[in-house]
Parts: structure tokens; sequence; C-alpha cells
């Protein structure tokens, strides 16, 4: 195949993907399965996420075919059936407990969208005691987390 060839093909693909609407979308809303925590809501072709705003962890991620693969809820007691899930529940009883949804054992943490286009949304969150940053970033095809900064001397999990 000669090289004028590839790039005609790869063009297409490139308009194909385009066409099938491959975007992501940030809306604001409530997590009503999770205790009607206020959310950014992130629809994706493949998932819709439920990122909260205060906690700044994953409250639900709902597959295509409607199944919460997270399963959060702020029901006191609940345990490993529903306080406990959430994602990625990264700094847990060291310099405080961040990046989780919001239970009674979370500490709160300020969120900026820092990305808002059709094929990313980036969102970053800062724990209150300024020590842990998060990033949160979400694709057509997936999302990622990412430790930004981490408080000295500690580990996160």
């Amino acid at each position: 195949m000669d090289l004028k060839k590839l790039i005609t093909c790869f063009t297409f693909l490139l308009f194909l993907d385009f066409c099938t609407g491959q975007t992501v979308n940030l809306t604001h809303g409530i997590d009503e399965s999770a205790g009607r925590g206020l959310a950014y809501i992130i629809t994706t072709p493949t998932a819709i996420y439920y990122l909260e705003k205060e906690g700044g962890g994953l409250s639900s991620m709902i597959d295509k075919d409607g199944i919460d693969w997270i399963g959060f809820h702020n029901e006191v007691g609940s345990a490993h059936k529903g306080e406990y899930r959430g994602f990625p529940n990264a700094i847990h009883k060291q310099d405080g407990n961040y990046f989780h949804p919001m239970n009674a054992g979370a500490d709160p943490s300020k969120s900026k969208v820092d990305i808002d286009s059709e094929q990313q949304v980036r969102i970053t969150l800062t724990s209150n005691n300024k020590k842990w940053e998060g990033q949160w970033d979400f694709y057509p095809e997936r999302c990622d987390f990412t430790m930004i900064t981490i408080s000295a001397g500690l580990k996160y999990w």
C-alpha cells in the first residue's frame, strides 16, 4: 500500500470515529443511588461516571448495560455493601481520608474542572489540608486517576 492510500485510509478512520459520536459530556447533578451527593456526571460512549464533588471519588460507574460497577451509598453501617465502596479511596487514615465518596469517615476536598471538551474532561482535586492533589481524566473509552501531589513522607493506597 502506498503512502497516499495509507493517509486516505487513516483520514477515513478518523472521520468515521468523529461521526460515531465518540465524545465526553460533563454535566452537574446528584447521584441518587449514592445518597444524593452532588456530583459531576461524565457521560461517555462506554459508561456514565458519577464523581462526587466534595469527596473526590467515583460513587457510581454505570456501563452500557446499566450495571453500576461501584455501588457506593453512604448509609452508616453498610460497610462493604455500600459505605466502603467508591474509588479510589486513595488516602485512608494518614494525614486525612481523601478522594473517596463522602461517608462518615471521608474528609472533604475542593474540586475544579480544568478541561471540558468533547474528547476529554479533567477534574483536579485538592485535599482540605492542601497536602494531596489528585487528577481525574475522562476520555471516550476510559478514565484515569493520577496522584499529582503526595503529602511528605507518606504513601497512598
